[in-house]
């Protein structure tokens, strides 16, 4: 459970906590654009409950799509699972997560390396690995957070 962290390791999740703005890019193991698009990720934790919360919402034109991620704190670490994906996430150090990430329905790996650069900007790459062999990159530019409060609760569920 949450208990198990150390106390910055609890500020640091708390930090990335709230709702995030960005864009998302895509590249292939060769450089060449694959994906552009805008995105906004509410996370929510709740430590009584033990219960962490994540939706994006990915905008392409006027595509959008939302997916939603559960998880809780198990032993210092995020435990995350869905019906797309299965994952582990850790504090690094005072501003870093390494997330490691796993999709259901295809045999891609992905390691995220999400930096705090201060309390209302992120930075985060994201390796893709399929076949023992790096497929995509993907950068999350001007990530700021607009909102420490979250649009859903920690169950997930939408907030009015």
């Amino acid at each position: 459970m949450g208990d198990a962290m150390a106390a910055w390791e609890r500020e640091l999740w708390e930090a990335n906590s709230g709702v995030w703005i960005s864009r998302y890019t895509v590249r292939d193991a060769t450089g060449v654009i694959l994906d552009q698009h805008e995105a906004r990720n509410d996370i929510a934790i709740d430590w009584a409950t033990n219960r962490y919360a994540q939706r994006n919402v990915y905008t392409r034109g006027d595509t959008i799509e939302t997916r939603r991620y559960l998880g809780h704190f198990e032993g210092g670490r995020l435990v995350i699972e869905s019906d797309r994906l299965v994952g582990v996430a850790w504090p690094v150090e005072r501003r870093v997560i390494l997330l490691n990430f796993r999709l259901k329905d295809a045999p891609t790996e992905t390691f995220e390396l999400i930096t705090l650069v201060d309390e209302r900007h992120r930075a985060r790459v994201m390796q893709h690995i399929a076949g023992g062999r790096l497929a995509a990159v993907t950068s999350v530019f001007d990530e700021v957070r607009v909102s420490a409060e979250p649009a859903i609760d920690a169950a997930g569920n939408d907030l009015p």
